[in-house]
């Protein structure tokens, strides 16, 4: 997934290209090339600046659980953030733009931040002793089971947001 413009790159031809809205997403791939973008001239300015644009996208995204899905970093890239939505993305992306003027990939997610932990508060009501923790990257809910056997399979499929440890999935 690349966050930020690329350009001199035949999208077509990266693998499992799809385009979404005016966003496009590929498999993994390396791209080498110089970076010509613009920002502050000196790391202190860069930082100071990127502390304040988080802040005021956490502001927007945190305070909007029903539309957002949280945000986190694009792998160890400094300053770039993925947003996950529930809404049309090209209609919360102005906004969010304005607020956080870094690089910035905005996603079209299937849970909201308040479906998610609700369906984590619902799993440790009914289930005590399962360890759940929500995963804004995935979207999911993740779920650790004592016992894994196909009684607590038939369970998990009860809460469409978790997502049982990657075991459980290769089970099914």
């Amino acid at each position: 997934m690349a966050a930020v413009p690329i350009t001199g790159v035949d999208p077509t031809r990266l693998p499992q290209w799809t385009q979404w809205s005016r966003f496009g997403f590929s498999a993994p791939v390396l791209l080498k090339g110089r970076w010509t973008g613009g920002g502050p001239p000196h790391p202190r300015a860069a930082r100071r600046a990127g502390e304040a644009s988080f802040k005021g996208l956490a502001s927007i995204v945190f305070g909007d659980p029903e539309g957002f899905a949280g945000y986190w970093p694009l792998g160890d890239a400094r300053n770039t953030a993925v947003v996950g939505t529930v809404r049309d993305p090209d209609e919360v992306g102005p906004r969010l733009e304005a607020a956080f003027p870094f690089a910035m990939c905005v996603v079209k997610v299937r849970f909201s931040q308040a479906q998610l932990d609700a369906a984590a508060a619902e799993i440790r009501r009914d289930h005590p002793d399962w360890i759940t923790e929500v995963r804004l990257e995935r979207n999911r809910v993740r779920v650790v089971v004592p016992v894994l056997d196909r009684n607590t399979l038939r369970e998990l499929d009860r809460y469409p947001a978790a997502s049982p440890l990657p075991v459980v999935e290769e089970m099914r």
